[in-house]
């Protein structure tokens, strides 16, 4: 039998272990980062809000670089009655960090809900550049467009039917702002 305070330091230790075995070398900061990212995840799962928020607000506090954290609080912030500004902050620094497929489509859920269409229209369409790129850097994808050049990337069945389902969601996005701007 574990007591409670073993069983907390289990997130921390499977991020340790995972760090080490992929090469990647992490902080005593950045492995507490993770286990409460990690435990946040879980408080969303079950809609409990605030707490996720408070946990999100620990795992920066502890790694002030995990672009993660800050998706997810944005898009609770969203979830929640913050101010559009907070979700779209929080948004745009996970951006700046690093940019990805499922923070491009939250940013432009929040951007839709607050009526910038424009914007939000533009988040769907780097969403699909980075499911296009399944992965790798959508920048690739862009200068092989600039050059005429139609990029094929292929990871095997399992991994593409993933990123044409992301791709399809994405879309769906994009035609509902396109919707909402009386325009298709």
């Amino acid at each position: 039998m574990y007591s409670l305070r073993q069983l907390s330091v289990l997130p921390a230790a499977l991020v340790l272990l995972t760090s080490c075995a992929s090469g990647v070398r992490l902080s005593p900061e950045q492995i507490r980062a993770r286990a409460h990212y990690d435990r946040a995840q879980d408080l969303v799962a079950d809609e409990r809000w605030e707490q996720a928020i408070e946990t999100l607000d620990s795992a920066l506090a502890l790694d002030s670089t995990h672009a993660g954290a800050y998706a997810l609080r944005g898009a609770v912030k969203h979830r929640t009655e913050y101010p559009v500004s907070e979700s779209l902050a929080d948004l745009d620094r996970s951006l700046q960090i690093r940019g990805s497929y499922d923070t491009f489509l939250s940013r432009a859920l929040v951007r839709q809900a607050a009526g910038m269409l424009d914007s939000a229209l533009a988040d769907c369409d780097e969403a699909i550049l980075y499911a296009e790129a399944k992965g790798f850097d959508s920048n690739l994808v862009r200068a092989q467009r600039a050059e005429g050049k139609n990029v094929v990337i292929d990871l095997g069945p399992e991994l593409n039917a993933q990123y044409a389902a992301m791709r399809q969601r994405a879309l769906a996005l994009r035609e509902r702002i396109l919707s909402d701007m009386g325009r298709q």
